[in-house]
């Protein structure tokens, strides 16, 4: 009599074998316990795996649209989830990227989610370069000089005016084309502040004169 196949920790189908089982009744065939990709653990006989008579717990059978195997996107179905809380039929998907996420059904048909999120880091990433690159002018962000934010920090209340307490002397600073230039030390605040609305004047204003003129 030829040896008997050790079925654990293979796949068929949906099923995943855990371990071998008791016997059903009376029958001789092994059996053996298995879990459905949806969660639940059934126990069957062998010849029914390797057979492929079986290859999920019958959930399959429960649902109106089997997609397994389709792919929607950068998806691809590859199991049946459990349903969720309104009864609504869910699928384990793996994505292009080797992440794996369960998706509605209904939300991979309308094409709704495409990826596991990945797609929309992409995107992001890619407005984001793209908004950055219309908002240089000259080398310069326009909407970091424009901005009137002034750090968590700052006590002067004026954008690149900081006391030293070294030199207990107000520090007047401008950055440009990611440069930052060195205004001046002076004992007086409004000194320090005056000479970066100077710098602004002389520095910043044509770049957003610059910046309306080609917005026309």
């Amino acid at each position: 009599m030829p040896p008997r196949k050790d079925l654990k920790n293979q796949r068929f189908g949906q099923l995943v074998v855990l371990e071998l089982a008791d016997k059903i009744g009376k029958d001789t065939h092994r059996a053996w316990l298995c879990r459905c990709d949806c969660g639940n653990e059934i126990i069957l006989r062998g010849y029914l795996l390797t057979g492929r008579k079986n290859t999920h717990c019958g959930c399959l059978s429960k649902i109106k649209v089997n997609m397994l195997g389709k792919t929607y996107g950068r998806l691809t179905v590859i199991g049946f989830a459990e349903n969720d809380k309104y009864q609504n039929a869910q699928w384990l998907c793996r994505c292009e990227c080797r992440t794996e996420k369960i998706v509605q059904g209904a939300a991979l048909r309308r094409r709704a989610i495409q990826s596991c999120g990945c797609l929309k880091l992409e995107q992001n990433a890619a407005d984001m370069q793209g908004r950055r690159a219309n908002d240089l002018v000259d080398g310069t962000s326009l909407g970091k000089i424009s901005s009137s934010t002034l750090n968590s920090n700052n006590i002067s209340g004026c954008k690149g005016v900081s006391w030293n307490a070294k030199t207990s002397k107000w520090m007047s600073n401008i950055t440009l084309q990611k440069k930052r230039m060195y205004l001046g030390s002076f004992a007086k605040l409004q000194d320090a502040v005056e000479a970066r609305e100077k710098a602004e004047e002389i520095y910043y204003a044509p770049i957003i004169e610059k910046f309306r003129s080609m917005s026309i």
